[in-house]
């Protein structure tokens, strides 16, 4: 399991400074906050053949092509002295674009990510998260007391992202709403 570990870290240390340049944020490059032991055999194995296959990739061969035509040293200048519009730096941002592309693509759920153990007595540990519906009418004005966004058939809060903020529509174009009217 430690090899494994080992294996995907070096992998992804070889690819880092690439994919950072290309406009992937850090989080996404980091390994899990785990240990070896808690993450299956057959996941390491998915995600050390989705990684070889990316930095294996015409996207990636692509990008060093392009970052190799300039010294490093020379790639820091320009960016020093704020140089922009050169074919060089247009072929890069190109490159860039495609790897950060096929980053997104298929990218398996691993990098950067907290996973769930579970404590030995077989309790979830403390930093789980999860909603709960508990809510006091007080804290919420709800005079039913329920939380907002609750959906009383599966127990469950709805989440902040799902829920309708309350604002209608617009679209933006010809100066006119969603009905087509015109609006002052």
């Amino acid at each position: 399991m430690k090899q494994a570990w080992a294996d995907v870290e070096n992998l992804l240390t070889e690819v880092r400074p690439h994919l950072l340049r290309a406009g992937v944020p850090q989080r996404q490059l980091t390994m899990p906050d785990a240990t070896p032991d808690d993450i299956k055999v057959e996941r390491f194995v998915e995600i050390f053949d989705w990684l070889h296959k990316l930095k294996t990739g015409p996207e990636f061969l692509a990008l060093l092509k392009v970052w190799k035509l300039v010294a490093p040293d020379v790639w820091e200048r320009y960016k020093l002295l704020d140089i922009k519009g050169l074919q060089e730096q247009i072929l890069l941002e190109k490159a860039q674009i495609v790897l950060r592309k096929a980053w997104k693509q298929n990218r398996p759920f691993f990098f950067g990510r907290k996973f769930k153990t579970e404590e030995p007595n077989g309790d979830s540990p403390s930093t789980d998260t999860e909603p709960t519906t508990e809510a006091t009418t007080e804290q919420d004005g709800n005079p039913e007391g329920a939380a907002v966004g609750d959906i009383r058939s599966k127990g469950k809060r709805t989440p902040p992202h799902h829920r309708r903020r309350g604002r209608p529509r617009v679209l933006r174009g010809e100066g006119e709403g969603i009905s087509g009217d015109p609006q002052s």
